[in-house]
């Protein structure tokens, strides 16, 4: 009988997590959560910013900026004009802002745009800086194709994603070797 050999490397993989940002801004019912489409720490290059123009009746308008960081890396940014009256108070609500992003053919490839928590959607927004609006926290997963396995000496992983794409989400099973 042949023996079959299976190919396990060693170390602990990482579960990708999408970069994101929740506004905190004052008033109610007037957060959004912003999730990058961008796998990994790609995300953490994304910047959301809510400028107020200086101009009566304004419109509603969303402009995207690419840079260039180098080594096929880009940084961008996502530049909400905010809506006005005549008096130039500012009249843009959450759920607009949240139709606009998911809407724009360039926006939406980089981010999805919801309501933050129980938020409705239904307040008027503040401005929003591009400091205070940097998306964070994404993070590179381990790739590997399904059912690939990694083992840390103490556990057993498994790739359970059978497309290899494995940058985003939970994609790893874990198994205490102690147990079997």
């Amino acid at each position: 009988m042949a023996k079959t050999y299976i190919d396990v490397e060693f170390g602990t993989p990482v579960n990708g997590v999408l970069a994101s940002l929740s506004t905190a801004l004052t008033g109610t019912n007037n957060d959004i959560t912003f999730t990058s489409k961008l796998p990994g720490a790609a995300g953490n290059n994304i910047t959301i910013s809510y400028t107020k123009p200086d101009k009566a009746n304004a419109e509603l308008g969303l402009t995207v900026t690419t840079t260039a960081l180098g080594n096929g890396a880009y940084s961008y940014l996502i530049d909400v004009s905010l809506a006005t009256d005549s008096s130039k108070n500012i009249t843009t609500k959450a759920s607009d802002i949240i139709a606009l992003v998911n809407g724009h053919p360039q926006a939406k490839k980089l981010v999805f745009a919801e309501n933050k928590g129980e938020d409705t959607g239904a307040g008027v927004v503040t401005t929003l800086l591009a400091a205070n609006g940097k998306l964070a926290n994404g993070v590179a997963g381990t790739i590997a194709k399904g059912n690939a396995l990694m083992t840390d000496g103490t556990n057993l992983y498994v790739c359970v994603n059978a497309d290899g794409n494995s940058t985003v989400g939970a994609n790893w099973k874990k198994i205490q070797l102690a147990s079997l």
